[in-house]
């Protein structure tokens, strides 16, 4: 099982109070409200829970959907990654660099990548557009792990020439969407 996901199931199991004092921990020591609040949201849930998610979900496909048809839109176009494609094992701990493909999981979308460029050797990004972005809604630990002591973002810049950087695009349809084609 992927280290990641193994500690989101690990703090699941904790009891409430030991994943509230980490959260605590963690939002006064390092400062980091975003993985503080996501230790909270990691627990079991019940059935009742699970029937109320669906629902949200299903809610929020239905306004989603309405949204995209009541803009005009043909198609939804959005990054794959926040870095370009990372080298196998390098990710263990930065999963949630796939947030950008959950919207179309959430939304059960079928997504193509398409590669748009590749990285240049000698490409490098300024600290300042990673640094201090945690007011901004940025978890400071993961940004740490991608682009600081993690070393993802330098392993990418010191040996990633030529790897792919693409797009998604997702496009959904209701049925009689397909009808009408």
């Amino acid at each position: 099982m992927e280290p990641s996901i193994k500690f989101i199931l690990t703090l699941s199991r904790l009891p409430s109070w030991i994943r509230s004092f980490l959260s605590f921990l963690i939002q006064t020591l390092i400062g980091d409200p975003v993985t503080a609040s996501t230790v909270l949201l990691v627990d079991n849930k019940y059935a009742s829970d699970v029937t109320t998610l669906t629902i949200e979900r299903d809610n929020f496909r239905e306004e989603f959907y309405n949204w995209f048809r009541s803009g005009g839109f043909d198609a939804l176009i959005a990054p794959v990654s926040a870095i370009p494609a990372a080298k196998i094992n390098s990710t263990t701990m930065v999963s949630a660099l796939a947030v950008s493909t959950f919207l179309y999981n959430v939304l059960d979308w079928p997504v193509g990548v398409v590669p748009v460029t590749k990285v240049r050797k000698g490409e490098t990004m300024d600290d300042s557009r990673w640094k201090g972005r945690e007011k901004e809604g940025y978890s400071k630990m993961f940004m740490d792990q991608v682009y600081g002591s993690g070393k993802v973002y330098k392993e990418i810049q010191e040996n990633g020439e030529g790897l792919p950087v693409g797009v998604q695009v997702g496009y959904f349809s209701k049925v009689t969407d397909f009808i009408r084609l």
